[in-house]
């Protein structure tokens, strides 16, 4: 009989961190500033890398990454953990962080040379639907998108128009208008 050759050595399974964190906003308007906070249990020695889904890389290993959303879009972020063995896990948000399209606050007036004898001017703002505000330069106002103003006098008039989207989303255009006076005879 032989004796049995035996050896014993002893091997460590590291356990993957765990990955997990919310983002301070789920939708807004551009730019759209979201903090991304990790609620993983505490990772002593490792690493957290954060994609921030508009192809930006923050590696500054800080439980908090902020960023801004310049462009409307749908984006991703991701968290990874490392270890200090190297064990790691990501995770990605549950449900992308929307942002929303700005509106269009441009607008069109006819007829395009104004004077004294013919001061009624039509403005059609170039944006579906939203919200529209309109302020004439003299004063006076209007909420309608598709809007006329009679003009009073001869003079230029600083015309404002703000549209604010079904989002919340806000854009504001400037146009000076001149009201001519017409030679007499």
């Amino acid at each position: 009989n032989c004796p049995a050759d035996t050896a014993i050595d002893f091997i460590t399974i590291n356990q993957n961190p765990q990955a997990n964190f919310f983002a301070s906003a789920a939708a807004g308007c551009p730019p759209l500033e979201v903090d991304l906070i990790n609620t993983s249990p505490p990772l002593a020695g490792g690493t957290i890398t954060w994609q921030l889904g508009d192809g930006t890389i923050d590696t500054v290993s800080t439980d908090t990454a902020q960023v801004v959303y310049e462009f409307s879009g749908l984006y991703n972020p991701t968290i990874t953990l490392t270890s200090p063995d190297g064990c790691s896990t990501t995770d990605t948000i549950n449900s992308p962080i929307e942002v929303y399209p700005l509106p269009d606050a441009s607008f069109n007036y006819l007829p395009s040379v104004i004077d004294d004898l013919n001061p009624n001017v039509s403005f059609d703002n170039n944006e579906p639907g939203g919200f529209c505000y309109y302020t004439f330069g003299d004063g006076d106002s209007s909420i309608d998108c598709e809007t006329s103003h009679l003009y009073a006098d001869t003079g230029s008039y600083l015309v404002t128009l703000i549209v604010t989207s079904a989002n919340g989303c806000v854009d504001t255009t400037y146009r000076i208008i001149e009201v001519n006076k017409l030679p007499q005879d």
